[in-house]
């Protein structure tokens, strides 16, 4: 199982490394690990895009979406 490296843009939010069989659950993993720093909400549904690179989060109630930057592993 891939890990991938993860850098928000939000400076209170430390970098985390994370194993994920795909984008899909990479995606996944980073919303819960927002939601654990109290930057989502559980309740809400959010709209996760997530390419080789780069990916953003944005939930209603978010002024903007939460952009980060992903760096696969070996």
């Amino acid at each position: 199982m891939p890990v991938f490296h993860i850098t928000t843009d939000r400076p209170r939010i430390p970098a985390v490394r994370l194993a994920a069989d795909d984008l899909i659950d990479l995606g996944a993993q980073v919303a819960a690990y927002l939601a654990r720093h109290r930057v989502l909400s559980r309740a809400v549904p959010y709209d996760a895009q997530v390419g080789d690179t780069h990916g953003a989060i944005h939930q209603d109630g978010l002024p903007r979406p939460i952009n980060f930057t992903i760096h696969k592993e070996s």
